[in-house]
């Protein structure tokens, strides 16, 4: 390849595709960090709504366990239309016996198994349903004091904690599905615009930076070539200035020194000439 031939894989190409890996590295990481901090965010809103809502409907259906009230049950049940992240409640008596549960939003059956219904602690996990979504199972028992049923009637008694039953919520991953999918597109066009804006930065300081060095370069193969009229005026103010400034006073010197070999030759054939001349003269009056 001869050197007035464009290179193939330049400067401006180097610096263009190393900015422009280390944009999309620098965004494709923090857009990761952004989905990762709201994926934990929503899920912790989840764990907190699942850790508040069955203390909540155990509160409310105590009574209704106790006395075993199907119908004040089921109006607990009915309250719970409104909220999108349930899918199933089912209320059990002290002994695991079932004695309501009801469906949302659309899903008619319950997981098959389910955590067991022991202890006096909540208890969550994630499971399965029937259509393949994935959900997160909360069991809250219910707690009250013995001899309920007679402070219920007037009378006192003695409280101590009785285990009366337990309320078994499940609560769809749906919705945090949905928002993750929203905050991933929303952030996929954040990341692609700034990928864009800095692609485009990135060649137009480029090209800023490297038309100098083109100048120079050109001028270069111009001086090689013994044409060293040449003057590159750079307007930065940087290190590219102060090498166009150095070249500027080479070529000058270049000049100079080829003007006085120039008038050196000049000179050089004038006194030839004339010591020729004056040469022939002595010799045709010695004649």
């Amino acid at each position: 390849m001869s050197n007035s031939d464009p290179m193939r894989f330049n400067l401006a190409s180097k610096f263009n595709i190393l900015i422009t890996a280390l944009i999309v590295l620098t965004a494709v990481s923090a857009a990761g960090l952004i989905l990762q901090r709201m994926r934990g965010g929503y899920e912790q809103q989840l764990s907190d709504y699942g850790a508040e809502l069955p203390g909540l409907v155990a509160g409310l259906s105590e009574f209704g366990i106790y006395a075993g009230n199907r119908d004040e049950l089921a109006q607990i049940a009915n309250h719970l239309d409104g909220q999108s992240d349930v899918v199933y409640l089912g209320i059990y008596n002290g002994v695991g016996n079932l004695l309501l549960e009801h469906s949302y939003n659309n899903n008619s059956h319950a997981p098959q198994t389910g955590t067991p219904l022991s202890g006096t602690g909540l208890t969550r996990r994630t499971l399965e349903l029937p259509g393949g979504e994935t959900a997160l199972e909360i069991v809250k028992p219910v707690i009250a004091a013995a001899g309920g049923g007679d402070l219920i009637m007037g009378m006192t008694a003695a409280a101590r904690p009785e285990l009366v039953g337990y309320v078994r919520l499940i609560l769809s991953h749906q919705r945090l599905r949905t928002q993750l999918r929203s905050a991933w597109l929303v952030t996929a066009g954040l990341t692609f615009t700034v990928v864009l804006i800095g692609i485009m930065l990135t060649v137009v300081m480029t090209r800023r930076i490297t038309l100098p060095v083109r100048e120079l370069m050109r001028a270069t193969r111009e001086i090689a070539e013994g044409r060293l009229d040449q003057h590159v005026s750079v307007r930065t103010r940087d290190e590219v200035h102060s090498l166009a400034e150095s070249f500027n006073r080479m070529t000058e010197q270049l000049r100079r020194y080829r003007d006085q070999v120039e008038d050196y030759q000049r000179n050089l054939e004038c006194k030839v000439e004339e010591r020729t001349r004056e040469l022939q003269e002595a010799k045709e009056a010695s004649e």
